[in-house]
């Protein structure tokens, strides 16, 4: 699914999506079921997964990753996370806080692995180590 230039509102629904936000701020969502990828593109892009093995890659600009409940024990990789500019949005994983993230994130061969707690999925940051992490890159309810 390509989006074009200006701001788009995409959302896949079900079944495994590729969305394409290109130039502008765009919202992208891959919806329920399958693994998705979105490629925000230039702008400030907010790409929402909301379940499934999703690949997220913001693009140039300042972007929003967020991060719903829904997602169950799926595994999501953003590509192309860049600290200070780019927020990872927990906002809607109740009762989570810079502590429970600070406590469960390591550093594998390809990134960090952000747990929010022990019973949600993780987040693979990729080329990032998870000592650069603060509480600035986050958002949380």
């Amino acid at each position: 699914i390509f989006g074009g230039a200006g701001a788009d509102v995409i959302d896949g629904g079900a079944g495994w999506d590729e969305i394409y936000g290109d130039a502008g701020s765009d919202w992208l969502s891959g919806g329920s079921g399958g693994s998705d990828t979105l490629y925000g593109g230039a702008g400030n892009d907010t790409l929402v997964t909301v379940s499934g093995n999703d690949v997220l890659w913001g693009g140039d600009g300042a972007d929003i990753f967020v991060f719903e409940p829904t997602i169950g024990y799926a595994t999501v990789r953003v590509e192309d996370f860049t600290r200070g500019e780019d927020v990872l949005d927990y906002s809607h994983f109740a009762g989570t806080t810079w502590e429970n993230v600070a406590q469960f994130n390591y550093n594998d061969g390809e990134g960090v692995l952000v747990y929010v707690d022990t019973d949600h999925p993780y987040l693979l940051l990729s080329n990032v180590a998870s000592g650069a992490l603060t509480q600035d890159d986050f958002i949380f309810g």
